[in-house]
């Protein structure tokens, strides 16, 4: 049983090359080291920065999914053949409508045959591979306590993911750590979600992904998680979810309110991209974790 805790961080939207660096101060450069140090704080570490970091890496383990490689060059010959000038619209509006739909688009699943899923499966294998680091012995471990920090599209990746685990229907290799099959899933973060789109495109829309996984409990007795949703109210790529209806409201713990960003951006679509250093949501998370870790002690 691990004494770790594994946080997989999978990024969105975006305009510009913010999530071609892990340590891009806009993804995990700007949030994971933060988490650690709140954490260290929760928990009543006193000492340097760096003791601090180094208690913070011996509880919690946090790696990238970095997906944006499958899309960006397809995106950028399309741009091309358009004539697009890049990033020289008003506040990257246009930039950042345009990701958006291309990306979403990519990605979407259809009903038709598995060569138009391309996109799904290569964004998913990003997605396994996160996740298959996260249970190597020299990291979390293979059966540690798993947490998901997603924002914008990869709040609908990790909800595709995931149910694709809970309902045996993942269409890539998967491997077989209780990790990697979603079976440790203790907790789920999501911000600047847009998953209430996809509720037009799905009758029903009742069936959530399990969090914490079901499966949990045979790991960890007792152990429990949330699923926090984080949104700004000027965003208009993120939602709250407990609206969608009484399944999601049951599923999702909280719909917080954030004020992503500065004076410059938290008042316009350029709140999209800032949730990732608010305070509020760093402070939240660190909690969630430090909950998770005083319950394995």
């Amino acid at each position: 049983m691990s004494t770790k805790i594994a946080v997989a961080m999978a990024h969105g939207i975006c305009v510009g090359n913010e999530f071609d660096r892990e340590e891009s101060p806009q993804y995990t450069g700007g949030m994971a080291q933060a988490l650690k140090l709140k954490l260290a704080e929760l928990a009543g570490k006193s000492g340097s920065q760096e003791q601090k970091l180094d208690w913070a890496n011996s509880k919690v383990v946090i790696s990238a999914i970095n997906w944006t490689p499958v899309l960006k060059e397809e995106r950028k010959k399309l741009y091309e053949k358009l004539g697009i000038p890049e990033r020289q619209s008003f506040f990257g509006l246009r930039e950042f409508i345009f990701q958006a739909i291309a990306d979403s688009l990519t990605y979407q699943v259809t009903e038709s045959q598995s060569d138009d899923l391309w996109g799904y499966n290569q964004i998913h294998r990003c997605f396994a591979e996160g996740l298959q680091d996260l249970a190597k012995e020299e990291q979390a471990g293979s059966d540690a306590p798993l947490c998901i920090i997603s924002h914008s599209l990869g709040t609908v990746i990790t909800s595709n993911y995931i149910y694709d685990l809970q309902t045996q229907k993942a269409k890539i290799e998967i491997g077989d750590t209780p990790l990697e099959k979603g079976e440790t899933l203790t907790s789920v973060y999501t911000l600047a979600s847009p998953i209430p789109f996809w509720s037009l495109r799905y009758p029903g829309f009742d069936r959530p992904i399990k969090v914490p996984s079901e499966k949990l409990q045979q790991h960890y007795q007792g152990l429990k998680g949330e699923w926090i949703n984080f949104y700004n109210k000027s965003d208009i790529m993120g939602y709250p979810l407990r609206s969608i209806n009484e399944a999601y409201f049951e599923a999702v713990k909280e719909d917080k309110v954030v004020d992503s960003g500065g004076l410059l951006e938290s008042w316009n679509p350029l709140s999209h991209c800032n949730y990732w250093t608010n305070e509020s949501v760093i402070n939240t998370i660190a909690t969630g974790l430090y909950n998770i870790l005083q319950q394995l002690d």
